[in-house]
């Protein structure tokens, strides 16, 4: 990612100059960025989880009762 980075910003206008100075603070700041780009897919999925079984559960929850009537009862004499 730094190398393609470094050279679009030296290549894409004759003014831009690269120096250790840039290119270090860049490469500290892709370091910093690297864990949370990382981690985002999976607080993605995470988050879609949660609403797809938050959504059952309310269904669940808001459904009607069984009807009493249509439940066979079985003895359970020996």
């Amino acid at each position: 990612v730094g190398i393609l980075t470094f050279a679009t910003y030296v290549l894409s206008s004759d003014t831009n100059i690269l120096t250790a100075d840039k290119a270090f603070v860049s490469l500290a700041l892709f370091n910093l960025l690297r864990t949370p780009l990382v981690v985002f897919p999976n607080v993605m999925t995470n988050v879609v989880e949660a609403r797809v079984s938050n959504k059952r559960i309310e269904n669940f929850l808001n459904s009607e009762e069984i009807d009493e009537d249509a439940v066979d009862r079985i003895s359970m004499d020996s």
